[in-house]
């Protein structure tokens, strides 16, 4: 953008050459500062992550309890089952139900309505729904990869379906984007390598799932292609992936604090989880960019780097420190799982983790690196499951 391409339509309005040059150095700053915080905390802890990461991936996968695990096992099914329960409660009212029965709805509007609300209970949603029940998946594939049993490919294939089902529930395509390469990192966690083919084959499956969503959700999806500005710099799908995060970055900086006065927390996630009052920065960003949208339902928020909540929030000084907490946060966990035992709760526990952060950077949610309500919840319920297997082995000692 800082060289001239600012052909994008949520930037029509912005004429500051300031901006984009404050984009560029910010981000730049972000490109660097992030990795060099890693360093710095692998030298204060002293680690070499190289050495570490290797020897992790020399390990094998181990059992939790016993040598078949039947007491994670049935836990498992359980939640297996009851997954199609939280699956069709989770559907039910979504634009991908809809597109499936041939409604005749407004995808668009659609897709807002369901996100800010009406896709049903935010606890059952947000922590099983996105939460539980992807991890439950992870955990199944890597019993899969460690046993190579018919019963642990089924199990794998219900939870992955239904999670599929439920991270498309919304027609969101980053979700389920992430959700599916984020098995590229578990087996790589595994097995300790990856094919080419395999690596190719993920992604062209990635790329037909965002394809046929974009598809869905434009009605001149065809025109769309055909027009090439629009498609490579404007609103179309390469466009949105090669600008995206930055043109929400550069709208953050045109509202705040000029149209709107810093939010100094208010808009971190965990306060709607709690049901307390509640402003999201993205969702002001684009009351401002596309308000015409905002009124007729059809668009809901604009999403960007980490660092444009960090500015909405705290403006300067939030862009500053972000990457140091980032790299605090991401490097705890990666030195966590290298010290808990290699086995398939714990791998598939991690793998989420790092979903979620994942999803935090390129989506803007800074916060969700300072309080995750997901992360305590998720983690709550993977310990809840281990201990139910440990109940379970004391009482039929080593039987399963």
């Amino acid at each position: 953008m800082y060289i001239g391409f600012t052909s994008h339509p949520d930037l029509r309005h912005i004429y500051s050459e300031r901006l984009y040059l404050i984009t560029f150095l910010c981000t730049s700053y972000v490109l660097l500062s992030l990795p060099l915080f890693i360093i710095m905390f692998n030298k204060i802890w002293r680690i070499d992550p190289k050495i570490l990461f290797i020897k992790y991936l020399d390990k094998p996968l181990k059992p939790t309890f016993s040598i078949n695990d039947k007491y994670i096992y049935y836990p498992l099914w359980v939640i297996t089952i009851l997954s199609f329960f939280i699956t069709i409660y989770l559907l039910i009212g979504s634009p991908l139900l809809d597109f499936l029965l041939g409604k005749s709805v407004n995808i668009s509007q659609s897709r807002i309505e369901y996100s800010r609300g009406s896709g049903g209970s935010e606890l059952i949603r947000g922590i099983f729904g996105n939460g539980f029940l992807p991890l439950c998946s992870y955990i199944a594939y890597s019993y899969m990869k460690m046993y190579k049993k018919f019963q642990w490919k089924i199990m794998f294939f219900i939870l992955f379906v239904n999670s599929a089902l439920i991270y498309g529930a919304s027609m969101s395509k980053s979700a389920i984007a992430f959700y599916i390469l984020s098995f590229i990192l578990l087996k790589v966690l595994i097995e300790g390598k990856i094919s080419n083919k395999q690596i190719i084959n993920s992604a062209i499956i990635v790329t037909s799932v965002v394809l046929l969503m974009y598809i869905v959700t434009n009605e001149n999806f065809i025109d769309l292609v055909l027009d090439y500005e629009t498609l490579i710099f404007g609103g179309g799908p390469i466009g949105r992936m090669i600008f995206g995060q930055l043109v929400g970055f550069v709208n953050t900086l045109n509202v705040f604090p000029e149209y709107h006065s810093f939010l100094f927390g208010a808009d971190f996630a965990f306060l709607r989880f709690l049901g307390m009052d509640f402003i999201d920065s993205a969702r002001v960003v684009m009351t401002f960019v596309n308000p015409a949208g905002i009124e007729r339902g059809t668009v809901g928020v604009m999403n960007s780097l980490f660092i444009a909540e960090a500015y909405a929030n705290f403006g300067y000084i939030g862009i500053a420190f972000a990457p140091f907490i980032v790299a605090l946060i991401l490097q705890f966990f990666t030195l966590l799982l290298y010290k808990l035992p290699k086995t398939p709760l714990v791998t598939g526990w991690w793998i989420y983790i790092m979903f979620l952060f994942s999803q935090g950077i390129t989506g803007g949610l800074f916060s969700e690196f300072i309080f995750n309500t997901r992360v305590i919840g998720v983690t709550f319920l993977t310990i809840l499951l281990y201990f139910s297997g440990h109940i379970l082995h004391s009482i039929f000692g080593r039987k399963l």
